[in-house]
């Protein structure tokens, strides 16, 4: 539990940085993309953590502790996954745009789709 807290307040500091990043695009712009992109990395490694803790939660302890083979296993392949979700996130463009407010940008775009992807996926 104190990993999913921990984790939540590294996204906590990465949103301001890119909250104070979206505000100085015009002066930063490389600095803005970057923080964007470990924004959304951050986000996926966080969406991550949460389906391995729900996992760890709800399996029987019994049964996660005679499969270490299954569990190393189970997390090559999240790691894999979410690679290739950051990889085809990299590889689309990050949109900034106002939502309500034409003085407030948000991060959008096509590089969010595989992230909200993933959610669907982990969630289902």
């Amino acid at each position: 539990m104190a990993i999913l807290v921990v984790s939540l307040a590294i996204i906590g500091f990465i949103e301001i940085g890119c909250i104070w990043s979206i505000v100085t695009i015009n002066q930063h712009p490389i600095l803005t993309e970057v923080v964007c992109r470990l924004h959304i990395l951050a986000d996926i490694v966080w969406m991550t953590i949460v389906l391995v803790y729900i996992y760890a939660v709800t399996v029987d302890s019994n049964i996660i502790g005679a499969y270490v083979k299954t569990r190393r296993i189970l997390g090559i392949v999240l790691i894999i996954f979410d690679s290739l979700v950051y990889i085809l996130s990299c590889a689309l463009n990050v949109t900034f745009h106002s939502a309500v407010n034409p003085n407030y940008l948000v991060i959008g775009g096509p590089a969010l789709y595989p992230v909200y992807a993933q959610s669907l996926v982990l969630i289902l």
